[in-house]
């Protein structure tokens, strides 16, 4: 049964419109390349069609972690300057390039260190050592973005 409800849920979260802007994401280059990029609606019916279908099970450990996914995808990436759909998310084997998406992203995303902790939080990136390497990059980008040698 969780393995039917598992299937309509990828059915959801991967359904796209004919028309509608795609983001392509390139695994391990850290980049997202879209002419629609800033048109792209993540609240699609769909996806919250999904998070639905994942309130059937609330105590499993396995749909709390994708409620999670969702919520870093549709709510706290966009607002830290990355629209990434969950499919293209699920292309990419490390979530930590997804972090580093958003620290780097060219709205001063590093500046808000508790935000970019809580979608890697979100993201599965739980341990301390990947906490660590979370601040790492942040401050890494903090050290560039401030640079009086930055190259613009």
């Amino acid at each position: 049964m969780l393995q039917l409800n598992s299937a309509l849920i990828n059915a959801f979260m991967t359904e796209l419109e004919p028309d509608s802007p795609v983001i392509q994401v390139r695994a391990g280059s850290g980049s997202i390349s879209s002419g629609a990029a800033d048109k792209i609606q993540l609240a699609r019916s769909e996806i919250w069609n999904a998070r639905e279908c994942l309130n059937l099970y609330p105590n499993s450990a396995n749909v709390k972690a994708e409620a999670d996914i969702i919520d870093a995808l549709t709510v706290k990436l966009p607002n830290l300057g990355v629209n990434i759909l969950p499919m293209q998310f699920r292309q990419i084997k490390d979530p930590m390039e997804i972090v580093k998406m958003a620290i780097t992203s060219p709205t001063g995303a590093y500046f808000h260190v508790d935000e970019l902790i809580e979608v890697a939080r979100l993201l599965g990136l739980r341990s301390a050592n990947e906490i660590a390497a979370v601040e790492e990059a942040i401050a890494r980008e903090a050290a560039v973005s401030d640079s009086p040698y930055k190259m613009e």
